[in-house]
């Protein structure tokens, strides 16, 4: 059950980063970061994606 709580909660949370249409470097570091707490990795950003983004 904790399983697919943590699986809702990560899908929630990529949702509404992803809501706006734009994802910065930031949002998504700060997604890997929470989903790291949670022990839920996060498979990296291809890369290239955030060239030219601070």
């Amino acid at each position: 059950m904790l399983d697919r709580v943590l699986d809702q909660l990560i899908r929630a949370m990529v949702t509404t980063v992803s809501h706006g249409g734009q994802v910065v470097l930031a949002e998504v570091e700060l997604l890997r970061v929470m989903a790291a707490s949670l022990h839920v990795p996060l498979p990296l950003a291809p890369e290239g994606l955030f060239d030219g983004l601070e």
